[in-house]
């Protein structure tokens, strides 16, 4: 790895030893120059990459190597913005202490970052391109050969008949170039406004390092020459065969990306769900998110956590201000809409869907039955489109339409406007609204050393929280609770399939359902409830445990035992039946078994809590404490006898588990007059004889 030129260095007219000259290369529009190695990776089917290892001097780094966040935000979609994200902690805390070794005198450690890998991207107007220009041979001077996308860049090299040459292009029919003493000329955004970025797409954080100190103490690094993998997809070109199927220089980038960072190192848990093509969920998240940029704004968009790096909290919601998060999203589509009848359901596939199963294509290139994590490459633009069409939109009813999340982003915007408004003031007040700001809606992190910043992220932060708890809308943010909310959505989704209902109108008759919850008594969420005490909170603390979110669906659905709102679910997303009564018997019957499931799990919850704990329930007597304790001790007694074999299980009494029973049937009759109070039920929950052995609401 050698040489690298720019057309800002001292013009020499005179032909190098290794290509053209600055001259040259600027006539051609060119302004980069790069000396190395020159390289293909391709394997089996795989879509080709090919590479040029080079180095650059920190001067030439700082200049030319870029992030996703030096495309500008006007422009960007949000395939970007995820690129974009750095974390700017580790950089400040980890990275640079690393490189400092002036803070260390007299230090003989040795320091050293792998290559940064960046990629050749096609920009305009600072926006990037789909394709680079269209592809030709070229002889850029005598005795050399190359190849060229227009307006962007090209390779090239001395020619050789050896062995150990490398051909210009994949299919090995074109002239041999000495690869290890290859060029690369590159016509720089930089320069020119439009042509190519150098975007780093692995090495981000050790770029930001190195730029930080570069400007902060240019001594530190000026020496520093900084190792480099440049690549670029060769026949993502204008001018390709089928411009359908060829994948996009960004799409290229954006697989590469996650492939590099997943297999190596993890990037993060929202990042290796948004940046996958991998399964119908992946794709709809990214599309959801990309579609409530474009629809509703950044405002939007912030209310769903898309950025968590943290594998485990990307499952939860971290931010007391946001709605959502994609993890949950993407949880709960992938539990309850991965059935393959559910997903051609979801996305309208039948066989004559021309565009995922063209007449004559090969099995290879276009599956001939789709899944939730089976499709060809050639079919996930198809899938992409569709989920845009059928999918997105019902995300977006849900988490920007729906009572409760309606009324959540309302909160939001509000405050949200405040700081917009409050930053147009010429005071610290306005300079600290306008740091909010930037760290909500444009990620930024927040400076914590400025105290009236922290002040007011806080007040921010209070503002909406205490709205939401007047509101009665806590429950909302809750993992679990939305988790529950798929698995209600995927049971009245099936019964649109079952009663050959539009995909859309079924999703209605679930956000009629949640609406009406929300509209008439959203108290019955209450963590004081005394239903939800031991199935889904102890004390004010939600459980962190799966059967938490069947406590929250079967709630839900119970509500079906209303016949005002299963009137509601039945003409908000059925109505278009001749005959709506066998699904309306239907959904009776459905809230009956969520009824008895939520009750049956408040007995079984409610009898391991007293088993554990009766020893200190002083709403107990001391005398009836110690009668539990001697019956517990007895029958734990009896049942090491019966498992020794000295005693016969024939006839055995376990006196212990009856008296919980009866101590709990207390529990529980109070537990089920609440729930009816609550649903507003006239009538019993459950048939008399069935109370104890109630079963669980069946899955999903």
């Amino acid at each position: 790895m050698a040489n690298t030129n720019d057309k800002n260095s001292e013009n020499n007219s005179e032909p190098s030893e290794q290509g053209i000259t600055d001259v040259q290369a600027s006539d051609l529009g060119f302004d980069l120059e790069l000396v190395g190695n020159f390289g293909r990776f391709v394997s089996s089917q795989s879509y080709p990459i090919e590479y040029f290892m080079a180095s650059m001097p920190m001067a030439q780094a700082n200049r030319y190597l870029k992030f996703a966040s030096d495309v500008q935000m006007d422009d960007i979609d949000f395939d970007l913005l995820m690129q974009r994200d750095i974390d700017e902690e580790r950089v400040e805390k980890e990275i640079i202490p690393y490189l400092r070794q002036d803070d260390q005198p007299g230090s003989t450690r040795p320091l050293f970052f792998p290559p940064l890998l960046a990629a050749i991207v096609p920009v305009r107007d600072n926006k990037i391109e789909k394709f680079y220009g269209a592809k030709e041979m070229t002889t850029p001077i005598d005795g050399y050969r190359g190849v060229k996308w227009s307006g962007h860049f090209q390779v090239y090299g001395l020619t050789t008949d050896s062995p150990d040459g490398l051909s210009l292009t994949v299919d090995e029919q074109s002239q041999k170039i000495k690869s290890r003493q290859a060029l690369l000329n590159l016509r720089t955004e930089e320069n020119f406004g439009d042509g190519v970025m150098l975007i780093v797409i692995d090495g981000q954080h050790r770029l930001s390092a190195l730029k930080k100190l570069y400007k902060r103490n240019i001594n530190s690094v000026k020496n520093l020459i900084v190792p480099l993998c440049i690549v670029y997809p060769p026949n993502s070109h204008l001018g390709t065969t089928n411009d359908e199927t060829t994948p996009t220089v960004p799409r290229v980038f954006r697989n590469l990306f996650v492939d590099v960072n997943s297999t190596m190192r993890v990037v993060g848990g929202h990042f290796n769900i948004l940046l996958s093509d991998k399964t119908v969920g992946d794709i709809s998240c990214r599309v959801f998110c990309d579609t409530i940029l474009k629809d509703v704004g950044r405002t939007g968009l912030s209310v769903i956590e898309w950025n968590t790096r943290s594998a485990k909290e990307s499952f939860n919601i971290t931010k007391k201000y946001t709605s959502t998060s994609i993890g949950i999203i993407q949880k709960g589509m992938e539990e309850n809409f991965k059935p393959n009848m559910l997903v051609n359901y979801l996305l309208d596939i039948t066989e004559g869907s021309e565009d995922l199963f063209p007449e004559g294509a090969s099995r290879e290139d276009f599956y001939p039955n789709i899944k939730w994590d089976s499709f060809s490459y050639a079919q996930s633009n198809a899938i992409k489109e569709r989920v845009k069409l059928h999918v997105v939109p019902l995300l977006q009813t849900l988490y920007f339409e729906s009572v409760p999340f309606k009324e959540l982003f309302d909160i939001f915007s509000g405050e949200i406007e405040k700081l917009k408004e409050e930053q147009t003031q010429e005071t610290q007040a306005g300079i600290a609204a306008q740091a909010v700001l930037h760290t909500v809606l444009e990620y930024k992190p927040l400076n914590l050393e400025e105290p009236d910043f922290r002040s007011r992220m806080a007040k921010f932060v209070l503002a909406i929280e205490s709205k939401r708890k007047v509101a009665k809308l806590d429950i909302a943010q809750y993992a679990l609770f939305q988790r529950a909310l798929f698995s209600v959505a995927g049971e009245i989704i099936r019964f649109g399939l079952k009663y050959e209902v539009a995909q859309v109108n079924a999703y209605k008759g679930f956000i009629a359902l949640i609406d009406s919850i929300f509209l008439r008594d959203r108290s019955v969420f209450d963590h004081d409830q005394s239903y939800l005490q031991f199935t889904a909170f102890d004390q004010r603390r939600i459980r962190a445990r799966e059967d938490t979110k069947l406590t929250f669906r079967d709630l839900i659905l119970a509500h079906l035992l209303d016949p005002d709102i299963r009137a509601k679910v039945v003409q908000g997303g059925f109505s278009s039946l001749d005959n709506p009564n066998p699904l309306s018997a239907d959904l009776l019957d459905r809230g009956f078994s969520a009824a008895g499931g939520l009750l049956s799990r408040f007995r079984e919850e409610r009898g391991k809590a007293f088993r554990k704990s009766y020893e200190f329930d002083y709403s107990l007597t001391q005398e009836e404490r110690e009668d539990l304790k001697l019956k517990e001790m007895t029958q734990k007694s009896h049942e090491r006898e019966v498992k020794e074999g000295t005693r016969e299980e024939h006839g055995f009494i376990r006196d212990f588990d009856i008296a919980v029973d009866d101590y709990i049937e207390n529990f529980f009759v109070d537990a089920k007059k609440q729930l009816k109070d609550r649903l507003g039920i006239q009538g019993d929950l459950l048939p008399i004889e069935n109370e104890k052995d109630a079963t669980e609401g069946e899955e999903s």
